[in-house]
């Protein structure tokens, strides 16, 4: 279960990578998941359910998370992968997304049955 991960990448860490000492503040890490465009999927065996924010409000805004919708800091699309079960998007912002009690119910929902509540 991922609430608003960037899986298919950020552009909001691609543009704070490119500003001074961008790359040090997102870590190494984020580097290497972020910043390295590949293809992904997921092929584990059980189900994968992911949650996205539509609230766009956040800090990411401040690098470039505008235009398409987005929880202030990650686009929907980068939340979508390839060979997940379900995905569901949520008016949530992005901060939001861990203290929400409608995506607690969809989480706990997916976790039990490894689908959303409709």
């Amino acid at each position: 279960m991922f609430l608003g991960s960037p899986l298919n990448g950020s552009r909001a860490a691609v543009n704070l990578a490119r500003l001074p000492f961008g790359k040090t503040l997102l870590g190494r890490g984020v580097h290497e998941e972020l910043l390295s465009p590949r293809e992904r999927r997921w092929g584990g065996q059980r189900e994968l359910g992911v949650i996205a924010g539509s609230v766009s409000i956040g800090l990411g805004k401040l690098v470039g998370a505008r235009g398409a919708p987005n929880d202030g800091t990650i686009f929907v699309d980068e939340t979508r992968l390839a060979g997940i079960s379900q995905h569901l998007v949520m008016p949530v912002s992005h901060t939001g997304l861990p203290f929400s009690k409608p995506v607690a119910r969809q989480t706990a929902a997916f976790l039990r049955s490894g689908k959303f509540i409709d």
